[in-house]
């Protein structure tokens, strides 16, 4: 890793512990504050490690994805509706971004993504239909929640199959992200009240996020 990027982590964990008391204190602005400082840094680290990098199309696919998911955190906080659409169309993008960096080369792969969505989606759409989970009025997160398995099966496969190793920082980045979402579902129609499930969530989704900054800059 670059120098730049031991700076971004040193000053990026500290701030992530401290919002996982600041996500369950109660105080919005704190809240705020908090989750928008931790989402610029990794979108600045990436943009830096963007403006040094050759450009080429992917990169900026994976860009792309990455502004979206910034979008996402931001428009969270004020609609859980808008931010879902910001994020559920990052997701679609990290999925191109994956097709044309690994699996328009191994499409074989493709047949365990498959696999891995039917058994994750087939147990979300478990704990709904027990009533485990509420969904009340939302039914579109079922597609969003489609979105994030299909991102994080594709990386999870890519993980475990590439042999290169930058390849896997991506992979068990977006991994972490699409667990992130299980404990938001979770968070937002089981148990509202919930920190510990609460501080998963950010502590899976953020490390993730973390992740994919620094597979720009590698």
């Amino acid at each position: 890793m670059k120098t730049y990027q031991y700076i971004f982590i040193m000053i990026y964990l500290p701030l992530l512990v401290l919002y996982l008391f600041s996500k369950t204190s109660g105080i919005f602005k704190r809240r705020a504050v908090n989750k928008i400082t931790l989402a610029s840094l990794y979108l600045l680290c990436a943009l830096y490690a963007f403006s040094l990098k050759e450009k080429n199309v992917p990169l900026v696919i994976l860009m792309i994805a990455l502004i979206f998911s910034y979008l996402g955190d931001v428009m969270l906080l004020w609609s859980f509706k808008k931010g879902g659409y910001a994020f559920m169309t990052g997701n679609v993008i990290y999925c191109i971004y994956l097709f044309i960096i690994h699996y328009q080369y191994n499409l074989w792969q493709l047949s365990l993504v498959v696999i891995m969505i039917s058994l994750l989606f087939s147990l979300f759409r478990y704990f709904v239909k027990a009533g485990i989970l509420n969904l009340g009025g939302m039914k579109a997160f079922n597609v969003y929640m489609l979105s994030v398995i299909s991102q994080g099966s594709m990386g999870t496969v890519m993980a475990i199959f590439t042999g290169v190793s930058t390849c896997k920082v991506l992979g068990i980045g977006l991994l972490l992200f699409m667990i992130s979402d299980f404990f938001i579902s979770f968070q937002n129609f089981y148990h509202k009240d919930s920190k510990l499930i609460k501080r998963c969530n950010s502590i899976t989704y953020f490390t993730g996020m973390m992740l994919i900054a620094i597979y720009i800059g590698l």
